[in-house]
């Protein structure tokens, strides 16, 4: 955790709001087939995209290889209730003064050093304090939105390796497109480590090393 940490504060020396993260987190929804089923329809439907999909939620390292996921969770989940099992993750096993970087979707987790999420300021949010105070806060929001960046490159790397996911997913199998979300993730942090061309990676790591791997960790499955 904190070779990954100085991976990032490397890239962003002159943000210290950023010392301590270690990661991004995003959610990814990929379309899924209409199920037949009223009530499986209506768990994949969302209504903001309109359009049926399923919701993951994953969590990129600076090396550009996934840590952990949550896959193949109803498309009508907000991306903040698909996180759950990262929270706990959070909660119970990252020490003090270590976080993930995300956007607005998801919550803060705690304060200080035992705040677990940074995310950016939402769009006309009222800030306390002086106007010192507010371009503080600014500017750190600023800092973590162009931080976050790298969790896009991380989805695009995804979905640009296996165009499969751009293709809708079998909602009558749900076990198999588990299976394959799972085996699509594993495969890319596979080529990023044996490959090593990731934007992630040529961001984060300008010179490609043979130090420690990191590998998908904990993929938790979602089913209906």
């Amino acid at each position: 955790m904190q070779a990954n940490s100085n991976l990032l504060n490397k890239k962003h020396k002159h943000a210290k709001y950023l010392k301590g993260a270690f990661g991004f987190m995003d959610g990814l929804n990929l379309p899924v087939m209409a199920s037949g089923k009223d009530n499986e329809q209506n768990a994949n439907w969302n209504g903001w995209l309109h359009a049926h999909v399923v919701s993951n939620v994953i969590v990129f390292l600076p090396n550009g290889t996934i840590m952990t996921a949550v896959v193949n969770a109803p498309g009508s989940w907000h991306d903040s209730n698909v996180a759950r099992p990262i929270y706990q993750v959070l909660r119970e096993k990252t020490p003090d003064g270590f976080f993930l970087i995300a956007d607005s979707a998801f919550p803060r987790l705690g304060v200080g050093k035992s705040q677990r999420i940074k995310i950016p300021l939402k769009k006309n949010a009222a800030l306390p304090g002086n106007n010192q105070e507010k371009q503080r806060r600014r500017q750190e929001s600023c800092k973590v939105t162009v931080a976050r960046q790298a969790v896009e490159w991380g989805m695009r790397a995804l979905q640009g390796c296996f165009s499969r996911l751009y293709m809708p997913l079998n909602a009558h199998n749900v076990e198999g497109q588990a299976q394959l979300l799972q085996m699509c993730m594993r495969l890319h942090n596979l080529c990023t480590e044996k490959v090593g061309i990731n934007q992630i990676q040529s961001v984060y790591m300008p010179v490609w090393n043979n130090g420690r791997d990191q590998y998908l960790t904990n993929c938790v499955v979602t089913q209906l």
